[in-house]
């Protein structure tokens, strides 16, 4: 009977062990995907506590165990007390220490960013921001905005100085007086500001010094200072696009001549967009035993639009083997940093050989043999060389199937880039062929693309497949100006962006767009350069405000979708 018992003893430990084993989660538990908080109802002090002791050591609790390290590059407190501060833990709880005591009717805002983590990495969805006051009452001013553009916002940083304090704050030197971080939708909202005049960056802050260092950190230059009174105390759409900005001056790299009218200049950066009238920035002088015995003409001079880091010159001939030192000034790279004085000259050694070589074309836009062609499409031509323009223009022809050729104008972007607009738009499923007469179109020396004549062939879109989108764009700024560029762009990768130019606030309209959904963005040209100017640091410049419709916009064949009304804030 003992050993009946025995055994069924063992039986039922047996079962229940397995049993046991066998409830819950797997081992070490399901995978924690939750990002941690600050428990709001364990503050201390109280969010929006007034009269604080100045020796209050304010403290946090966070929901679960977070990264010290993550909390110490993501706390924020403004303004920044007097001898610093220090962060002592316990557990979850946060405590801040300050060697001194806090100054007296002042408003203190403690802002936990979104960099801080949890043990497995999960980020804070929003920064967390609570206020105390050691007067009698808590400052109310708010600053809000977003970060546009297609730049991650992970550990973007809103800086803001007031400008009573500092009339032209430098980010490189000055320490912000109020630093919040964005929220994961790249939105964010300074509160508890006094109200007063402020200057805002965004900044990411790559080596966690609470300085701005050009060329490491990235920056964004706000649409506007913002200016809070009792009459406003809230100031929105101070917005930024981040970039990374250079302060390095550019300098000539390399220069070489293929023969002895070309000459191909090199620089170490992409060089700003020349005029036809930069070609006085250069001078090419002969030189014996270091002392310039003649100057070598520039007849021809523009950018090398496949790299913009090159020039291309057509001098007049040169003396063979004779040395010539090239000069340039007044040249600007992309962020109108000038030529280093070091790097303004360059040798090369002159060319015997006469021109040669044959024009080629280089890129067609649409390519060759391409399908579903839009029916507003121009045609970009870009050549090796500079042409004659007028051999290209007498001798490009653009048939359809029915031998009919389309009519358009010619536009000379550079030499030897040409855009071909035709005054209608194409037909519909129809077959082009684009002809080169390319024994007739020549080079500045007569050299002809080739002996005979070079024939694309392209193919439009069914027009019944697109459909429109409409609606009117206004302006809160009516003193503003300057051309509206939009786009629509798809939410799916290999769609086409669609672009167009408004000319004033009032109706706009996208045609022959593909069926799907799209997103609606643009910027007002201020400075009326064709492109969106991200601002300026020193001497400042806002940067050109730029909006995003707030709706995903569905088009559908056949179909115009109206009502996409946008308002361009201020």
């Amino acid at each position: 009977m003992k050993h009946y018992v025995k055994r069924l003893f063992y039986l039922i430990s047996t079962i229940l062990i397995v049993t046991c084993a066998n409830q819950g989660f797997p081992p070490g538990g399901p995978e924690d995907r939750e990002p941690p908080f600050i428990v709001t109802d364990r503050l201390i002090p109280l969010a929006g506590a007034i009269r604080v002791p100045l020796d209050i050591r304010p403290q946090v609790e966070f929901n679960e165990t977070v990264d010290h390290q993550t909390v110490e590059d993501g706390f924020f407190i403004s303004p920044y007390p007097t001898g610093g501060y220090q962060l002592r833990w316990r557990g979850r709880q946060l405590k801040i220490v300050f060697p001194g005591t806090l100054d007296s009717n002042r408003t203190y805002v403690l802002t936990f960013g979104t960099d801080i983590r949890d043990l497995r990495r999960n980020r804070m969805v929003e920064s967390f921001t609570f206020a105390f006051s050691t007067g009698d009452s808590l400052d109310k001013g708010q600053i809000a905005g977003r970060i546009g553009g297609s730049t991650s916002t992970e550990g973007v940083q809103i800086w803001a100085y007031p400008l009573a304090l500092y009339p032209d704050p430098a980010p490189q030197q000055d320490e912000a007086s109020y630093i919040t971080q964005c929220n994961e939708d790249g939105t964010y909202l300074l509160n508890y500001l006094k109200l007063e005049s402020y200057r805002l960056f965004a900044i990411i802050d790559k080596e966690v010094d609470r300085v701005y260092n050009p060329e490491i950190d990235q920056i964004g230059i706000c649409t506007k200072d913002a200016f809070l009174s009792p009459q406003k105390i809230t100031e929105t759409e101070c917005n930024f696009q981040l970039t990374t900005q250079d302060t390095t001056r550019p300098g000539l790299f390399r220069i070489y001549n293929t023969d002895n009218r070309h000459v191909s200049v090199r620089f170490d950066e992409s060089i700003s967009i020349i005029s036809p009238d930069s070609i006085h920035y250069i001078l090419i002088q002969q030189i014996n035993d270091n002392v310039p015995v003649d100057t070598l003409s520039v007849s021809l001079m523009y950018q090398n639009l496949q790299n913009p880091s090159r020039i291309e010159l057509i001098t007049e001939p040169q003396v063979a083997n004779a040395n010539y030192l090239l000069s340039a000034r007044g040249l600007v790279d992309l962020w109108q940093n000038p030529l280093e004085p070091k790097y303004r000259t360059i040798e090369f050694v002159g060319s015997a050989l006469p021109d040669t070589f044959p024009p080629q074309l280089v890129t067609l836009e649409p390519p060759d043999s391409s399908k579903l062609v839009p029916l507003d499409q121009k045609f970009e031509f870009l050549f090796s060389e500079a042409l004659v323009e007028s051999t290209f223009s007498q001798h490009l022809k653009i048939v359809d199937s029915s031998g009919i050729a389309l009519t358009g104008e010619i536009k000379t972007i550079a030499p030897n880039h040409f855009q071909f607009s035709p005054h209608e738009i194409l037909a519909s499923e129809m077959n082009y062929r684009i002809l080169l007469q390319a024994d007739s179109i020549k080079d500045m020396f007569q050299n002809s693309m080739s002996d005979s004549a070079i024939f694309y062939r392209i193919t439009t879109l069914n027009a019944d497949t697109l459909g429109e989108i409409l609606g009117t764009i206004q302006d809160e700024l009516p003193v503003d100006s300057g051309k509206i560029f939009m786009k629509a762009a798809p939410t799916e990768e290999k769609g086409k962006t669609y672009e167009i130019i408004v000319e004033k606030p009032g109706r706009y309209r996208f045609e022959g767009v593909f069926p799907g959904m799209y997103l609606i963005s643009g910027f007002r040209d201020r400075d009326g350069n064709g492109t969106y100017s991200l601002g300026r640091l020193n001497p400042w410049l806002p940067a050109e405000r730029f909006f995003q419709f707030a709706d995903t916009i569905a088009v559908r064949a056949r179909w115009p979708n109206e009502g996409n009304d946008i308002m361009i804030q201020q």
